[in-house]
Order: C-alpha cells, then sequence, then structure tokens
C-alpha cells in the first residue's frame, strides 16, 4: 500500500512540475521522504544502461538514448540532466506503472560519478560507459584516484564495460574483468607526436610507476601508450574511428561507418564513438547506428560556428572545475593558424556546489596559444580577474587582455569589432547556454539595440 501511494503522489508532483517547467529532483526527494525503500521495490524490466566519468557523459547518454528511440526501443532517460539519487528516482517514478514496473526496453542513466556506488546498489547495470576519469571538482574529489575508486564499488562482476582504451587511467578499470568492450582513436592527421600538455592527468604507469611512453597523443595523456618496464599498455579497441575530418565534421568509424558529429572537438569524436559502441554492443545494426547518428547531427540546433559580417565566431563548450574540457576547446584553437580573439568565461563556477576553488585554470595549457597571432585575450564573467593574471602567467602581455563584465558586454564588444575571428571558449552552465545556443540571434539583436542608441 505504502509503495503504490508514494508512486501516484509522486506521479501527481511529477505531473505539475513538468507544466510548471521546474523540478527534476524534488518528486524524488518526496518519494524518498515516504519510503526510503521505494526504489528498491520498483522492477526493471529491460536492460539498464549507466554513463558516468569526469566530463561527456551527458552528451553521450543523450545520443545513446536517440539512437535507441529512432530504432524503435521503448527508453526511460534521464534527460532532465539530474543525475544524482532524487533526480534518478524522478525519472524512474515518471515511467513506472502503479505497480512499481517500468517496461521500457532500456534504462539509460546518467550518473554522477560519486553516485555509481549508490545507485548501483539498488540498480544493477548490466552495462556500465565510463567516458573518463580525470581532475574534475577538486574540493569535493580531491583526487581522481578518489572518483575511480568510488566507482569500483558500484561495479557487478556480470557488468559489461565500455571504456576508452585511449585513456590510461580508464584502462585500470580491465584487469580481471571477462565482459569489457573498448572505443578508441587511431592516429589521425590531428593526433600530436609529442604532447603539447604540460598538466597530464595521468604519465606514469599505474602498474609499476614507470613513465609511459607515446607513439602519438590525442590530447593530454589521450593516445598510444604502452610501458617499456611491464605489459601496461593502450589494448586493441573493439570500436575506433580511423579517419577525421573536422573541416567537414565527419568521423569514419571501423574504416566503414561515415558519421558526423556536431562539431569540431574531438570531445564530441569520443561522444559519438562511445555511444556507437554501447548501441554497437547491443546488437543494433551498426548501418542503423550511423543513419540515426547522422539524423541526429543534421537536426542538431546549434551555433558551433557562426558567419558574421566578414568573420567566423566559434562558440567551443567547456565544464567548468575541469580543465581537461578547456583543453580540448584549445586543441581546436590550436588547428587553425589565422589572427584571432580567443574568449575564455563563465557565468558561474559551479552548477551545484557552492564552491570558490578555481586552482583548475593553471591546469589548462593557454600556453599553446602562444605561437598563435592573437589579437585580443578576452575574459568575461565574475572570474576575469583570475583569468587575466592566468594568461599573465602564461606570457601573454598584460596590453592584450580585455576584461568583460558578462556575454552582454561580450556582444557589444563583438558587434563593435568584426574585424578579426573570435573563438569563445565558454561555460555550458543553462544561463550561458541560452545565448551560445542561439547565439545569432543575441548578436543581431545587439547590434540593432547599439544602431537604435546611435539614432
Amino acid at each position: 500500500m505504502r509503495k503504490t501511494t508514494t508512486i501516484i503522489i509522486s506521479k501527481a508532483a511529477i505531473f505539475f512540475l513538468d507544466k510548471l517547467g521546474r523540478g527534476t529532483a524534488f518528486p524524488g526527494k518526496i518519494a524518498l521522504i515516504m519510503d526510503k525503500y521505494i526504489m528498491n521495490k520498483i522492477k526493471i524490466k529491460g536492460k539498464v544502461i549507466i554513463i558516468t566519468g569526469s566530463s561527456g557523459k551527458g552528451s553521450t547518454s543523450s545520443l545513446i538514448a536517440k539512437i535507441l528511440r529512432g530504432s524503435n526501443y521503448s527508453v526511460t532517460f534521464n534527460d532532465g540532466a539530474s543525475n544524482l539519487t532524487n533526480g534518478i528516482l524522478t525519472t524512474l517514478l515518471k515511467d513506472t506503472d502503479f505497480k512499481g514496473v517500468i517496461n521500457s526496453d532500456f534504462l539509460v542513466l546518467e550518473i554522477d560519478e560519486r553516485y555509481v556506488k549508490e545507485i548501483a546498489k539498488v540498480i544493477k547495470p548490466d552495462y556500465l560507459l565510463i567516458t573518463n576519469i580525470t581532475r574534475d571538482q577538486s574540493p569535493r574529489n580531491v583526487h581522481f584516484d578518489n572518483v575511480a575508486n568510488e566507482i569500483k564499488k558500484g561495479l557487478h562482476v556480470n557488468t559489461h564495460l565500455i571504456l576508452n582504451c585511449d585513456d590510461p587511467y580508464s584502462n585500470t578499470f580491465i584487469t580481471n574483468r571477462d565482459k569489457v568492450t573498448l572505443f578508441g582513436i587511431e592516429k589521425t592527421k590531428y593526433s600530436y607526436p609529442k604532447k603539447i600538455n604540460k598538466n597530464l592527468n595521468m604519465e606514469y604507469c599505474p602498474k609499476c610507476n614507470n613513465k609511459l611512453n607515446y607513439e602519438y597523443y590525442h590530447v593530454e595523456s589521450y593516445g598510444k601508450f604502452n610501458c617499456e618496464n611491464c605489459s601496461f599498455k593502450r589494448e586493441k579497441p573493439h570500436y575506433q574511428i580511423n579517419s577525421i575530418d573536422f573541416e567537414s565534421r565527419e568521423i569514419t568509424i571501423n574504416n566503414k561507418y561515415k558519421t558526423c558529429i556536431k562539431d569540431g572537438i574531438l570531445h564530441s569524436a569520443y561522444t559519438a564513438l562511445g555511444a556507437f559502441s554501447v548501441c554497437g554492443l547491443l546488437g543494433i545494426d551498426l548501418t542503423k547506428i550511423t543513419n540515426e547518428m547522422n539524423s541526429h547531427c543534421k537536426n542538431y540546433k546549434n551555433d558551433f560556428i557562426i558567419k558574421y559580417k566578414n568573420i567566423n565566431i566559434y562558440n567551443l563548450f567547456t565544464k567548468n572545475e575541469n580543465s581537461s574540457t578547456f583543453n580540448y576547446a584549445l586543441t581546436f584553437v590550436d588547428r587553425i593558424k589565422d589572427k584571432k580573439n580567443v574568449v575564455i568565461g563563465w557565468s558561474v563556477i559551479s552548477r551545484r556546489y557552492d564552491y570558490k576553488d578555481i586552482s583548475w585554470i593553471y591546469d589548462i595549457d593557454f600556453e599553446i596559444l602562444k605561437n598563435h597571432d592573437i589579437k585580443k585575450l578576452i575574459c568575461f564573467g565574475p572570474n576575469s580577474d583570475e583569468i587575466e593574471q592566468r594568461f599573465i602567467l602564461a606570457g601573454f602581455d598584460k596590453k592584450m587582455i580585455i576584461k568583460l563584465k558578462d556575454t552582454q558586454e561580450l556582444l557589444k564588444y563583438i558587434v563593435k569589432n568584426p574585424k578579426v575571428n573570435f573563438y569563445n571558449i565558454v561555460d555550458s552552465t543553462y544561463s550561458n547556454k541560452k545565448i551560445f545556443k542561439n547565439f545569432s540571434e543575441y548578436l543581431y539583436e545587439t547590434e540593432k539595440k547599439l544602431g537604435d542608441l546611435d539614432d
């Protein structure tokens, strides 16, 4: 009786909050107050896929869900971006019937890496994709060893792991496991023969502490590596990207399947490959997966590249509290040898925690911009002073640096200075996404307002 009452009240809360466009976690919180064992009482008939990692789990899980739905499977998915216990429970309650049964073919859950062990106690995953393990949210996580150990607590012997074999740290999960599928990127025209990132997440062998040897790098410690002192090495992937063309935003998987990616950042190639690997492992026809990914890409609305007057504006999204996503964006900037303005900024440091720590900006390799023709380095947002100091520490002249209050000021600056290409490396918080996902519209609105003021 308690289970049924909890489900009814939770569903009512979900319904009314959906109508108001609010609340992805509150109904789950109510449900746990009413019955702290309610998650244990929900029966899941379909296969369970969990996606976790330091970054990229949201975009990867979303793409997996889209491919599955496009392949005519029913999917329960926490696409409200709430990946902690209350939010996940809300997702389950929304799709359960009044008997507490979820009849979907697949349950796809994006889960915060520190919460995998909590959810996996109750919902045993059939498949677990780990996108990566990097330095992230250091006040909360302290060290990425802690993150890995927390994830390992949620592993079950029968869970099938899907891992990025280019990442040395992810390879540490392979030990003594039968069910492992690997994905990775082969050497491409964008690979680096020598490391370009000074602050690598892992540079030494986790088995014997010998320095790892690299044949090539993609970014940070990602690449083809081996330890000359023991057996630790990059294992051969089951799914691999053989070629990338960032200009046309196309990748080729397993020498056959060509699919587009949403932008020209390496991170998006890994997202696409991770989703392809999971769905291929599930037995979905690989041509069907490719078609679904291309369809998603075609219908994906973004303002990654904007043509404005005589310049290009590139909007490169990053995750704060995590230097790796900034380094991904910088490798994109490094590929294009033009005169440029580079913009760095965010609206808040953290979307979830009241941490003021920005030590991670010292792990961002701004130094790779030193060999570029930079007109202006532009900082915006509440930490523009700290960003300015990081640029100065990287060796840039203070006269090159401009500080702006917020994104509105940035829009005004671009409208007034449309002479050199802009590379906006910006955070993916909701407040900024609203602007940068519709950047063209905001740009022309700003132009009109400034024109009206001149009149």
